[in-house]
């Protein structure tokens, strides 16, 4: 399984998780194909990413996910134990360059 933003998803891809609207109407079914109608559909109501089914590489940049590890550990900068899983987060994903 796969999250992609919505600019990266292509007809054909099948959809892994139930696709909701931003106020959680479900929009589109696990296990749906998408089409490119619906793709331009699901940008117009303001769907941002997508759980696709497939293993293929984040679509991120190493510097996206090096940002978003960043991002989540952010406020816990006095509580060692965090830190340590800062590093060991951070270095596994400098070691698989962002896939």
């Amino acid at each position: 399984m796969k999250k992609l933003p919505i600019a990266k998803v292509s007809p054909g891809d099948v959809v892994a998780r139930p696709l909701a609207s931003p106020t959680g109407v479900v929009l589109v079914q696990p296990g749906a194909s998408l089409t490119a109608e619906m793709i331009r559909r699901l940008e117009g109501l303001g769907v941002e990413t997508v759980w696709l089914e497939g293993t293929a590489p984040d679509a991120r940049s190493p510097e996206e996910l090096q940002a978003e590890v960043s991002d989540r550990f952010a406020g816990h900068e006095s509580d060692d134990l965090m830190m340590a899983l800062k590093a060991l987060v951070a270095a596994r994903v400098a070691a698989q360059g962002g896939n």
